[in-house]
């Protein structure tokens, strides 16, 4: 940081994951009310086979990128620690599945 007398370059990988976090996070909330969400769902499966999904020959670099912060990249799974379940509905809890 500039007020370390640094250059105020950001450190780029821990950056990029939390812009990859911040995609999940919408495709997340997004998944059955718009088109890109729907998309990726028919395609990988959605946000809910993220952290559990092989790795298949197919898929974007992106998608790649983003299944690691699922599983706990750089940082330690810094976006699971962050987040918390509220039942609602319970139409995106899987009983015997989720954590």
């Amino acid at each position: 940081p500039k007020k370390n007398d640094g250059l105020g370059i950001k450190d780029i990988q821990l950056f990029k994951e939390y812009l990859l976090g911040k995609w999940r996070w919408n495709l997340f909330h997004q998944q059955g009310k718009c088109l890109w969400a729907n998309i990726l769902k028919s395609k990988y499966g959605g946000w809910e086979t993220l952290g559990r999904a092989k790795d298949g020959h197919n898929e974007s670099i992106w998608w790649r990128d983003l299944k690691k912060v699922c599983r706990g990249g750089v940082t330690s799974s810094w976006f699971d620690k962050s987040m918390r379940w509220r039942l609602g509905e319970g139409e995106k809890i899987r009983f015997w599945h989720d954590k």
